[in-house]
């Protein structure tokens, strides 16, 4: 996981340029592909690293993923576009995810699958420590961003 995403590299950015520069991005899924990514960097140096640091250091992670939970599953269930959303991500076609740096189709497919199961199953309250509007501004500021950086 940490290879898919990037982690084991000592800069992040420079391998997403390089991932996008061997991407074909005019291809959705791919573009998809290549935001998640980008998304992902953006959170965990911005959100995940404030959620951190009013934790002791190695007891983060549990409550960090229970409150990723609890946001999830209440973004499914709260906001209109979610079915929809994950609708195309339930269909989408697995095989054109040909990408160096992606598992096994399989692997995703099961991943996907597993995650909306959790989703469908778990009515929740909304994260304490990742409320809407935090999401929202996250989100409205990660795609400008990403905007920016593909200009580049």
């Amino acid at each position: 996981m940490c290879r898919i995403y990037f982690r084991n590299v000592e800069d992040r950015w420079a391998a997403l340029a390089r991932l996008a520069n061997e991407m074909n991005l005019s291809d959705a899924f791919a573009e998809g592909w290549l935001f998640h990514f980008f998304s992902d960097v953006c959170w965990e140096e911005d959100i995940l690293q404030a959620f951190i640091a009013g934790k002791n250091p190695g007891e983060w992670f549990p409550p960090y993923r229970e409150q990723i939970g609890l946001a999830s599953n209440w973004l499914y269930h709260n906001v209109d576009w979610a079915h929809e959303v994950w609708e195309k991500i339930i269909n989408a076609p697995l095989a054109v995810a040909n990408i160096d740096h992606s598992p096994a189709i399989e692997k995703m497919d099961l991943f996907r699958s597993g995650v909306l199961k959790k989703h469908q199953e778990n009515n929740t309250a909304m994260s304490e420590a990742f409320p809407l509007e935090l999401l929202t501004q996250y989100a409205k500021e990660t795609a400008a961003r990403y905007r920016n950086w593909r200009k580049q």
